[in-house]
């Protein structure tokens, strides 16, 4: 008996072995047979990496316009968004949305946006919001923080829609505690 389950367990050991030997060559076979046909000539026309443009959200900025009094004043927020990539950013299909938003305790708000479909290297584009400001006010509906958020359109077929190699860099944030400071500045 323990003969008998010998051989079987060598048999499929080795029935086992010959199989993972054809897939393995049947595979690479396979690869060969796709880079040879049409579909695989397209796939390696796909860009690299090293072609695609990269927005990001740079920075956001503070600026006292005019002080009314000693607390109070108004204030222009300023988002950036650049093309930090060596190649000019595209999107196929729809356009990228550009949002600065105003974020008070669990509400968010978007007070300045724009639409898009291209940006050269190196240009920027900028969204700038004012404001009436009190400085050191507990109100609850002051803002705590500003965003500044990258928005893609999105893809019915789940294709890349646009060339960002980075998208890590999409979205900025900024405290509202620096805006009190511009007051206290004379």
């Amino acid at each position: 008996m323990k003969k008998f389950q010998l051989i079987i367990w060598l048999v499929i050991g080795i029935g086992t072995l010959g199989f993972s030997q054809i897939n393995r060559n049947g595979t690479r076979t396979e690869l060969d047979l796709l880079k040879k046909s049409e579909a695989g000539r397209k796939i390696n026309r796909v860009p690299l990496k090293s072609t695609c443009g990269d927005l990001s959200a740079k920075a956001i900025e503070y600026q006292l316009i005019k002080r009314s009094t000693d607390r109070s004043g108004l204030i222009k927020v300023t988002g950036t968004v650049k093309n930090i990539a060596k190649f000019p950013f595209r999107v196929k299909e729809g356009k990228v949305k550009i949002k600065l938003i105003e974020v008070t305790g669990e509400k968010r708000r978007i007070v300045k946006g724009v639409k898009l479909t291209q940006l050269k290297e190196g240009k920027q584009v900028k969204l700038e919001y004012t404001k009436r400001w009190f400085a050191k006010s507990k109100s609850p509906k002051r803002p705590v923080y500003y965003l500044l958020e990258i928005e893609y359109p999105s893809s019915k077929t789940l294709q890349l829609t646009h060339n960002d190699c980075k998208m890590s860099n999409n979205i900025g944030r900024r405290e509202t505690q620096s805006i009190d400071l511009l007051f206290s500045k004379k």
